[in-house]
C-alpha cells in the first residue's frame, strides 16, 4: 500500500471537499450544514457513523485483519483520528472564488482543511478495511474554538471505549506546504477565558465627580494585566494575558456606567495558570473598589496544554519522514502552536497520542503564511494530500 500515492489520487476530491466547506462556514455548535455534508460523504463511502450532540459525528471503520491487539485490554486495538469542524466570526477578505458565502464568518483557522483531510483519510482507510485489525474512530468535533466540543466525545467513557492511540492535526503557516511537523512534548498552551464587567455610575462627562467611570477603570485594569506574568511567575516561564475586546459607553458626553472586556490567560503549567487567574481576579476587584466601582470576574477553563506523548510524537515524525522525505518532516522541541490553545489536549490527557501540524506556506502566495485567524489567510491546498496521508499512515501503522 503506497499511502502517499493513494492520497495524491484523491487530490481533486480533497480540494472539492475543502472548497465546499470553506464556502459555507459555521461557528461553534452551529455546524448543522457542515455535519450534514460530512454525513453525506460518509454515506457515499459506506462508513458507519453516529451523531454526537447536535453537530458532532463519530464514524467507525472496523477491520478484519489479525495483527494489532490492545495492550490495555487484550482486545483489538482502537485508533482515534480527530478533526475540528467549526469556523470563526471573521469577515473574509481573500477574494477567492470559493470565499465564504456567509457574511461575517470564515474558516480562518484551517478547520475546513482539517475536515476535508479526515474525510479523505476515511475514504482511503475504508478501501483497505480488510487489511486492518481493530477499529478506526473518526471524530468530527464541533466547537473547538470555544474549547467545549471535546466534552461531547469524552464525558461519556462508553462512547469511545478504550482508545489505544489518538491523533489530531492542525495547519501551520510557519512550515512549507505539504510538510509535517511534530513537537516532542508541550505543543500548545493551557487556556482560560475571562470576562470582566465593571459596574460604575453614569453622569454627564463635564461632572466626573458625580459619576464612577467604568471605562476608565477598565482601561486601568487592562494596562496592568500584562504585568502579572512577570510579577507572579518566574520570568523564564512562558505566559501571556491578552485582552481581545472592550465595550463601554453609549455617548461621547456620558460617563460609562458599565464596561465589559474579555480575553485569555495562557501558559504551560496548571499551577502557573491558577496563579495568574487568581491574580487577575484580585487585580480587577481591588482596582474597581479603589475607584468606587464593582468588578464582576468570570473565568472559564477552555483547555489544558497540549502535551504530546514523546514516543507517539517520534513515531509520527518517522512516518512523515518515510512517506514525504526528510526535507518535509520536522521534529522539534519547541511548541509549534506557541501560546495558542487547542482542546485536543483533552484527548491526549486520556489517551496516548500526538498532535501534528501540516505546513501550508507557499512563497508564491504571501497570504498562505499569514497568522491563523487573519481574514486574508489562504492555506496552500497542496497540504491536503499530506494531511490525509499522515492520518492514514498513523492508523495503518498501529492496526496492520
Amino acid at each position: 500500500m503506497n499511502i502517499l500515492n493513494e492520497a495524491k489520487a484523491e487530490r481533486d476530491y480533497l480540494v472539492s471537499l475543502r472548497r465546499h466547506l470553506h464556502s459555507w462556514p459555521e461557528t461553534a455548535m452551529q455546524e448543522q450544514e457542515t455535519a450534514h455534508y460530512i454525513q453525506t460523504q460518509l454515506d457515499a463511502m459506506g462508513v458507519a457513523y453516529r451523531t454526537v450532540g447536535e453537530t458532532g459525528i463519530l464514524a467507525q471503520i472496523t477491520g478484519s485483519g489479525c495483527a494489532a491487539v490492545s495492550e490495555e485490554t487484550g482486545e483489538k486495538s482502537t485508533v482515534l483520528l480527530r478533526a475540528d469542524i467549526d469556523a470563526l466570526p471573521v469577515q473574509e477578505q481573500t477574494g477567492l472564488p470559493f470565499a465564504s458565502q456567509r457574511p461575517g464568518f470564515m474558516h480562518a483557522c484551517g478547520h475546513d482543511l482539517h475536515t476535508a483531510a479526515l474525510i479523505g483519510a476515511a475514504k482511503i482507510i475504508k478501501a483497505h478495511e480488510n487489511e486492518i485489525d481493530g477499529r478506526v474512530l473518526l471524530a468530527f468535533q464541533p466547537s473547538e474554538e470555544n474549547g467545549s466540543g471535546h466534552r461531547l466525545f469524552l464525558e461519556d467513557p462508553a462512547l469511545l471505549g478504550v482508545v489505544d492511540h489518538a491523533f489530531g492535526l492542525h495547519v501551520a503557516p510557519e512550515y512549507p506546504a505539504g510538510s509535517i511537523a511534530v513537537c516532542d512534548g508541550a505543543d500548545a498552551a493551557e487556556v482560560d477565558w475571562f470576562t470582566i464587567t465593571i459596574r460604575g455610575r453614569s453622569a454627564h462627562i463635564s461632572k466626573p465627580s458625580r459619576g464612577v467611570d467604568a471605562l476608565y477603570i477598565a482601561v486601568q485594569i487592562c494596562q496592568q494585566l500584562r504585568a502579572l506574568t512577570t510579577t507572579l511567575l518566574d520570568p523564564m516561564q512562558p505566559a501571556l494575558i491578552g485582552v481581545g475586546c472592550l465595550n463601554a459607553g453609549t455617548a461621547p458626553n456620558v460617563i460609562a456606567n458599565e464596561a465589559v472586556f474579555s480575553g485569555t490567560v495562557r501558559c504551560f503549567s496548571s499551577e502557573a495558570q491558577q496563579k495568574l487567574c487568581d491574580g487577575l481576579r484580585r487585580l480587577a476587584e481591588e482596582t474597581a473598589k479603589n475607584y468606587g466601582a464593582i468588578a464582576e470576574v468570570d473565568i472559564r477553563h477552555a483547555n489544558g496544554a497540549v502535551i504530546n506523548n514523546p514516543d507517539e510524537a517520534r513515531q509520527v515524525y518517522q512516518l512523515a519522514r518515510q512517506m514525504l522525505g526528510e526535507e518535509k518532516a520536522f521534529f522539534t522541541g519547541e511548541p509549534v502552536m506557541s501560546m495558542a490553545g487547542d482542546d485536543f489536549s483533552a484527548f491526549l490527557e486520556r489517551f496516548p497520542g500526538a498532535y501534528a501540524h501540516v505546513g501550508v506556506a507557499n512563497p508564491a502566495n504571501p497570504n498562505s503564511s499569514l497568522p491563523l485567524h487573519d481574514c486574508r489567510f489562504e492555506p496552500d491546498e497542496e497540504a491536503l494530500v499530506s494531511a490525509a496521508a499522515i492520518h492514514v499512515a498513523y492508523a495503518m501503522h498501529y492496526l496492520t
